[in-house]
């Protein structure tokens, strides 16, 4: 049987998550909400697999999969979120995800996604890893988004979700100081005037988890 850990902080996602699998006869070996826990989850339960949101609070999931990737090379981490794929996936892939699949997809879609990254094959959406040339139809806008790095992008999903800066500085384990930095850095990097342009610019590509 084999034995699988999630990493959410969504309870109800968790709870559904935990009996569908079940009852295809997965084990879920141990559950949490933030990626601090389930790091340490993961090294003494040493599940199978591990599936995780991105949006994960003390410790982000790309950084989760990248600390996980680099603690057992052979790991199996599939990525269950809301987060857009397109601005996503292909960040999981190289932090070392297995898989991404989203969590507006219906329940026999994760079955089979765990069963295929479980017999050793990776699932990603087909545009993942394809290079962007100004025929693949990427905008400016996506083109702002991917210059930023894993972190400036946490800070702007957290914007969008409507958190300040003390509870930015909780969920990603940085300052306060810190948070601003990334604030005044994001607004130069997608040439917006303000925090409110800021925030409209992550909402309007659905970076709310």
């Amino acid at each position: 049987m084999s034995k699988i850990l999630l990493i959410d902080d969504q309870p109800m996602i968790r709870f559904a998550t935990h009996v569908l699998l079940e009852r295809e006869g997965f084990e879920i070996v141990g559950e949490t909400e933030n990626g601090v826990e389930g790091l340490s989850l993961a090294r003494s339960l040493k599940p199978d697999l591990v599936i995780l949101d991105i949006a994960v609070p003390k410790l982000d999931g790309l950084e989760v999969i990248s600390r996980l990737s680099a603690q057992n090379p052979d790991a199996r981490l599939l990525v269950l979120t809301s987060l857009p794929a397109a601005l996503y996936a292909n960040r999981c892939l190289q932090s070392g995800a297995t898989g991404y699949i989203s969590k507006q997809e219906q329940a026999i879609s994760l079955v089979s996604a765990v069963k295929s990254v479980l017999s050793g094959y990776s699932l990603f959406p087909s545009s993942v890893n394809l290079p962007t040339t100004p025929e693949s139809g990427q905008t400016g806008d996506t083109q702002l988004l991917d210059s930023l790095s894993d972190r400036e992008l946490a800070v702007l999903q957290n914007l969008a979700n409507g958190k300040n800066n003390k509870q930015i500085a909780e969920q990603l384990f940085i300052s306060h100081k810190t948070v601003s930095t990334y604030k005044s850095r994001l607004m130069d990097k997608l040439k917006t005037r303000n925090l409110v342009d800021l925030i409209d610019f992550a909402r309007r590509y659905a970076l709310i988890s």
